[in-house]
């Protein structure tokens, strides 16, 4: 009687096959002009267009379903198929299975990016998924950060804005590369900065409050009043979470300035100026 290698039972009553099988997240997101679904969720080992084991996953669903098939490094897009029909040749190979749901896991990680080329790639498509989705995983973005690329880093700042949420230190190493007069430039460091109080605001405590400081401190003088105001309404939130002194790395002068501004700045630079003034 034939009996599985690992577990020594039958092949009726093995399940090492299901054990050691990828659960695969199958959504739909639109993406370069077009409707597209996407299959991610794959282990964080896998690097979904250099793996053999994907590759061949990948001409599956090609064949089976007369669509092309894209790969990036830690998921894969077809074009010309259904979610059904993805789905359904995904759990035909061997090795793979597909999830109910369409969310992607949030503990999931992209794969290990080597080039700025291809991080500015990997940063901007899952802007493009939070953009089309509201859905998306800053978090995951961090390791983005060592490439010191300011379009990789504008595009983490998008997934924040799209996902409405971040971790702190993501947002303030992406503040740097946020200048710009034209709209979306505008837009695009208004509800970072947005996301940056909420961020602080509701957090118990905060590392590194100096650096925060440092980074939130040359938007206190943004020639945009929205952006000046969640500067202010970052430093108060932030003197008031951090317990720790933070008057050194602010410019006290500008803050101060900020009390001719119009009310709402106004009335949050008072009430910054007056945390500072009793850590």
């Amino acid at each position: 009687m034939t009996v599985c290698d690992t577990c020594g039972l039958s092949p009726e009553l093995c399940v090492c096959g299901a054990i050691s099988e990828q659960e695969l997240t199958v959504g739909r997101v639109d993406r370069n002009g077009c409707s597209q679904v996407v299959v991610w969720a794959f282990d964080e080992s896998t690097t979904v267009d250099a793996a053999e084991s994907t590759a061949d996953l990948a001409a599956e669903m090609s064949d089976a379903l007369a669509a092309d098939v894209e790969r990036t490094a830690d998921r894969m897009y077809v074009t010309g198929a259904s979610i059904e029909a993805v789905r359904a040749v995904i759990d035909e190979v061997e090795g793979y299975g597909s999830a109910e749901g369409t969310g992607l896991p949030p503990d999931r990680r992209l794969a290990d990016v080597e080039t700025v080329e291809r991080a500015r790639r990997e940063a901007s498509e899952e802007a493009d998924l939070a953009r089309m989705t509201g859905y998306g995983t800053p978090e995951k973005l961090r390791a983005l950060l060592a490439f010191e690329d300011s379009e990789t880093n504008r595009q983490i700042a998008e997934t924040v804005v799209h996902c409405g949420t971040g971790p702190i230190d993501v947002i303030v190493a992406c503040l740097p590369a946020l200048a710009g007069d034209s709209g979306r430039a505008l837009t695009r460091r208004r509800h970072t900065l947005e996301t940056l109080w909420k961020e602080v605001n509701a957090a118990d405590s905060v590392e590194d409050p100096a650096t925060i400081a440092e980074a939130v401190d040359p938007l206190l003088d943004d020639p945009d009043p929205v952006c000046r105001l969640y500067a202010v309404k970052s430093i108060t939130a932030l003197a008031e979470t951090s317990g720790r002194p933070i008057g050194e790395q602010i410019d006290l002068e500008t803050l101060t300035d900020r009390l001719d501004d119009d009310n709402s700045i106004s009335e949050a630079a008072a009430e910054a100026l007056d945390r500072i003034g009793t850590e």
